[in-house]
């Protein structure tokens, strides 16, 4: 891998519990929300002081399946933002819904008022939506893409040009997300670092896949990023 900055669509894959958004109400479509914020908080009562954030992670689910999906939405994404004044942002994406995949649209929305425009916008395309019904709370696996902006602070570690918490760490194979998960607890039993949430990465670059375990803190501690580095490296080798 070269050691230059580079940029690349990103496919993000991570675990989390979604619920039914009392937003779906209003809309009559199925929108299901996430904690936007990092699950770490929960580890020892870490930090002390309340979480805040004035943005949501939403998704919406498409009613069937449609091909090019997420081209469709990645060539309007950018649209779209403009459309609500940069209230919402629109990745293309998928999820488990009832055990099953789903194509979705993640948005990561900070005026909620903006959520019309998104599903007329949809519409347009012929994108269907799952119409609003009750959803108990699950835990889902989510794949989203974005366009990312990788610096290097060191050899094969990256961070987000534009989201100063969050970094990646390259592996030399793509891993699956139960391998990711069982070798973080690993590392971070060993290390005894816990103030990250972890998730997989895979940048296309240059007719190359470049591979990533990714993590995500308010709190990183940048002076131990070699250790968990070489600890990455010993776990997924």
């Amino acid at each position: 891998m070269a050691n230059n900055d580079f940029n690349g669509i990103t496919c993000f894959t991570l675990e989390q519990e979604v619920a039914h958004s009392a937003l779906s109400d209003s809309l009559n479509v199925l929108m299901l929300d996430s904690d936007p914020n990092p699950s770490y908080y929960s580890r020892q009562n870490f930090p002390p002081s309340e979480k805040k954030t004035a943005e949501k992670h939403l998704y919406i689910l498409a009613k069937k399946h449609i091909n090019c999906f997420q081209d469709i939405i990645i060539r309007h994404a950018r649209q779209i933002g403009n459309e609500t004044n940069q209230g919402l942002e629109v990745f293309a994406g998928q999820m488990t819904y009832q055990n099953e995949p789903r194509q979705c649209v993640r948005i990561n929305a900070t005026d909620t008022t903006q959520l019309p425009i998104l599903l007329s916008k949809l519409a347009e395309l012929d994108v269907q939506l799952i119409n609003n019904k009750k959803v108990t709370p699950y835990t889902s696996l989510i794949f989203y893409k974005k366009f990312i902006e990788f610096i290097q602070i060191e050899e094969g570690v990256y961070a987000d040009k534009n989201n100063k918490n969050r970094f990646f760490f390259a592996v030399d194979k793509q891993l699956d997300y139960a391998e990711l998960s069982t070798g973080i607890q690993i590392i971070k039993n060993n290390c005894n670092y816990h103030l990250f949430d972890a998730f997989l990465a895979s940048a296309f670059v240059d007719n190359m896949a470049l591979d990533f375990v990714g993590i995500y803190s308010d709190h990183c501690d940048k002076n131990r990023f070699g250790e968990l580095k070489e600890n990455i490296k010993r776990v997924y080798k």
